[in-house]
């Protein structure tokens, strides 16, 4: 699976999606309880997936830490969406010989990133 997030090589191992609407809630002192429902958020993408070394790992914190700018998803070649980098969290892994990217030295560091991605 070809993943590509703002021009990174992302190697998925799970894609979660979820949703959730926006609702007011008003409790009054006496009676039933009344809500307004105001709408639903966009979908929300949440994915697990390695990457291999340690610029792109610190490009993808950046993006996290950056202004809200939307970057693009890609699998293969088919566009999935633009998305904004919400929450990026990474833990090095251990790798004797990373294969993953041959373009990289096997001595590179393998990282698995859990990223929250919200439609632009």
């Amino acid at each position: 699976m070809a993943w590509t997030y703002g021009g990174i090589r992302i190697f998925v191992q799970t894609e979660d999606e979820s949703t959730s609407q926006t609702i007011a809630r008003l409790q009054p002192l006496s009676g039933e309880t009344i809500k307004q429902y105001f709408g639903w958020e966009e979908e929300i993408l949440k994915i697990t997936a390695y990457v291999v070394g340690e610029q792109d790992a610190n490009v993808l914190k950046y993006m996290c830490q950056s202004s809200g700018t939307a970057s693009n998803l890609y699998y293969d070649t088919t566009y999935i969406g633009a998305y904004v980098l919400h929450s990026y969290s990474k833990s090095r892994k251990m790798s004797v010989s990373q294969t993953l990217r041959a373009d990289l030295d096997c001595t590179a560091p393998v990282y698995l990133v859990e990223m929250e991605l919200y439609p632009e």
